[in-house]
């Protein structure tokens, strides 16, 4: 159909300094950047890549940080199995997923993990 067009892909660009501290600089970007229908793009300023694998590896370390038992405390333990350990952290991996903590509701421990869930629902969008 010659009416219809289809224009480039808007991205919005970030660039973060290292991998460091990398769920709080996550989170960041999620707040800045929740809004825009663009595709999110991240380069590190420590490395040389950039594009789709760069990003790819960001959402997947974002993904092992929201795991990991010593920052997440999101997910309630199944068996002793499904903790696993991995160049020096500890992560819950289980076959049947992960399931959120019960908290109590009002908690300072319920408050913080629901910004974790509404920061996890805002990156997966």
């Amino acid at each position: 159909d010659p009416r219809v067009f289809i224009g480039p892909a808007r991205s919005d660009f970030v660039t973060l300094a290292t991998r460091d501290d990398l769920l709080e600089k996550a989170e960041r970007v999620v707040e800045l950047t929740y809004a825009s229908k663009a595709m999110l793009e991240l380069k590190f300023a420590d490395e040389g890549g950039f594009g789709d694998g760069v990003t790819q590896s960001f959402y997947t370390a974002v993904a092992a940080e929201l795991t990991a038992l010593a920052s997440s405390g999101m997910w309630a333990e199944h068996l002793p199995s499904s903790i696993v350990e991995h160049k020096g952290n500890t992560y819950l991996h289980s076959r049947r997923g992960l399931f959120p903590k019960p908290c109590c509701p009002g908690s300072p421990e319920s408050d913080e993990v629901c910004k974790k869930f509404r920061f996890l629902g805002r990156l997966m969008a």
